[in-house]
């Protein structure tokens, strides 16, 4: 859920960071149904002192902060629903909070009210959004590079790969050597239902920071050479037209 980028600047990506709440809530030993937490009058969880009740009933008495965040994820997962923008925010800041607000943000914010969450945010904390990097590219081109990514299993490697433009070697990570593994999020149907939600979402939530005034950079996401170096050449190019931005 988070990583060094160029500079030694922290990256906190916010689909590991989701990950990392849930995995959480599952290893807490809980075998309860997430649906004694749900208020069905109020259609929202129950308050956070009734949730640590429960928990407590069930022997589940550490960490109750991070494994109530990732019960709330994984309410909304194991249902199929999209999970709410207050659920995605509080697991946002809970782990933002303790980096000093200072990171490059992956995938954060996705729609308007997580923008104007993270405003709020960094205002209260006097900390400021230097600008924000759209990678630009076709949704074909997307399905296609997406659903070839492969990953390493291995937390403390964590490596990313692609059967075509950086493949393993005979399907395995080259720095550990342990089997890559295709996320099961990077499914052709998975990736069109997170693209439909991108235009309808994050294409507004886009304009509205430019209203506020916020930097926007753009990054072509196909490159006809694609390697790391050449990745990192195009976002700094990109970067430098930002007025005061050190790349």
């Amino acid at each position: 859920y988070q990583r060094r980028v160029h500079g030694g600047i922290p990256q906190l990506s916010t689909g590991n960071l989701f990950r990392k709440y849930v995995n959480i809530y599952k290893n807490s030993g809980f075998t309860g149904s997430t649906g004694q937490f749900w208020n069905h009058h109020t259609k929202d969880f129950v308050d956070l002192e009734r949730i640590k009740a429960i928990f407590n009933q069930n022997g589940v008495n550490e960490n109750l902060e991070e494994i109530t965040l990732g019960m709330k994820a994984f309410h909304f997962v194991e249902g199929g629903l999209f999970v709410p923008d207050h659920v995605t925010s509080q697991m946002f800041e809970a782990y933002y909070s303790g980096m000093n607000f200072s990171a490059v943000l992956d995938g954060f914010p996705r729609t308007i009210d997580q923008a104007q969450y993270l405003l709020k945010l960094m205002e209260a904390n006097s900390a400021t959004l230097d600008c924000i990097l759209v990678v630009e590219n076709s949704d074909e081109r997307i399905l296609q590079r997406t659903t070839g990514r492969r990953i390493c299993p291995d937390s403390a490697c964590a490596k990313v790969y692609h059967i075509v433009d950086k493949p393993p070697v005979d399907g395995r990570c080259k720095e550990c050597g342990k089997e890559v593994i295709q996320r099961v999020e990077d499914t052709p149907e998975k990736i069109q239902s997170r693209l439909d939600e991108f235009h309808r979402k994050c294409v507004p939530m886009l304009d509205y920071l430019r209203r506020e005034g916020i930097h926007c950079a753009e990054v072509t996401g196909h490159l006809d050479v694609f390697t790391d170096e050449a990745v990192e050449q195009t976002v700094r190019d990109s970067l430098s037209e930002i007025p005061g931005l050190w790349v």
